[in-house]
């Protein structure tokens, strides 16, 4: 029926899940040996380390460091090549710097060769 809502919840197994460490994920998401990968932005570590605690994922490293003119300098210590990875960054006070670490993050995920990039983001300021 057309008016009927649709349902509010639906299990991961009802869209086919795949178990990884006991979680479930989309089985969507996954490809044949791809991995999955969670960075963790300067704004949002404790935040990322809980949600890499709960999924069984280890949390990549990621080193976020600033020039002395204020310019942003990321560098990701592992392979992403060909997996699948989230950014997890709150774009919270002060907005244009967190926003443009995020820019960055993604850009450099991308140059890692990641198979995708999804960015997570518990705060958004310029939704409005």
């Amino acid at each position: 029926d057309l008016l009927s809502p649709p349902p509010m919840s639906r299990s991961l197994d009802d869209i086919g899940a795949v178990h990884i460490n006991g979680r479930g994920v989309p089985a969507s998401l996954i490809e044949m040996g791809s991995e999955i990968k969670l960075i963790a932005g300067s704004s949002t570590e404790a935040l990322a380390e809980e949600v890499s605690a709960r999924l069984g994922i280890a949390l990549s490293t990621a080193n976020i460091n600033r020039f002395n003119d204020g310019e942003i300098n990321i560098q990701i210590q592992e392979s992403l090549r060909g997996c699948h990875v989230y950014i997890l960054k709150s774009v919270s006070t002060p907005v244009n710097d967190n926003l443009v670490e995020l820019l960055l993050l993604i850009s450099a995920a991308k140059r890692a060769s990641a198979a995708s990039v999804t960015a997570v983001l518990p705060y958004y300021p310029y939704s409005r």
